[in-house]
């Protein structure tokens, strides 16, 4: 990110974005547990938000960056995310399908993204850690050795995204939505 008015701009809409979806994804999370799990509807998320990923990079005109980017954006890109609280619906595409229908950049859209995912990766260590710790009866659970998974996940993953930013400009989405459709297709076939 760049410094001065870009960076305050980022930082605004990062914990806009992470508000709208913490908030509804608690909301939502029941429907999505009881609703969710159908594989005919997970292999229809698949397929569907694939599309949806690249037709938004197509049809975007517009190549903003984060300075100037407005606070009612980043809650329509938080509350893309909640989406990926239900199967089939990838995270990161989903944020970026909503900020490039937004305008934003294919760089700056996937970067937002995929930051986007760290306090949402912490909330969940910190729900799981504190249920597992609240029900010891059954359940070996070790902090320690979950706090070493989460730290070399941590920098596996910003090694991941570092690459994967390299590749994803100079790669068409078009690339995903044929991984989607073919695992969309494939979950079709195992239900005969």
């Amino acid at each position: 990110m760049l410094p001065g008015k870009t960076c305050d701009d980022f930082t605004k809409n990062f914990m806009i974005a992470t508000f709208f979806t913490g908030f509804f994804a608690l909301i939502l999370k029941p429907v999505a547990e009881a609703y969710g799990r159908n594989e005919v509807f997970i292999a229809f998320n698949l397929a569907f938000f694939g599309i949806l990923l690249f037709i938004s990079d197509r049809i975007s005109k517009t190549n903003k960056n984060m300075e100037g980017f407005r606070a009612s954006s980043s809650i329509v890109i938080g509350l893309s995310q909640v989406l990926a609280i239900f199967p089939g619906v990838s995270r990161s595409g989903i944020t970026i399908t909503a900020a490039r229908f937004l305008g934003l950049s294919k760089a700056d859209a996937s970067s937002f993204s995929f930051l986007l995912s760290l306090p949402l990766i912490f909330a969940a260590f910190m729900l799981k850690s504190y249920n597992l710790m609240s029900k010891p009866q059954g359940v070996q659970f070790e902090l320690f050795n979950c706090a070493i998974g989460m730290l070399v996940s941590f920098f596996v993953g910003l090694a991941t995204i570092h690459y994967f930013m390299k590749l994803i400009k100079r790669i068409q989405f078009g690339y995903f939505l044929v991984y989607r459709l073919i695992l969309s297709a494939l979950v079709f076939y195992l239900l005969k």
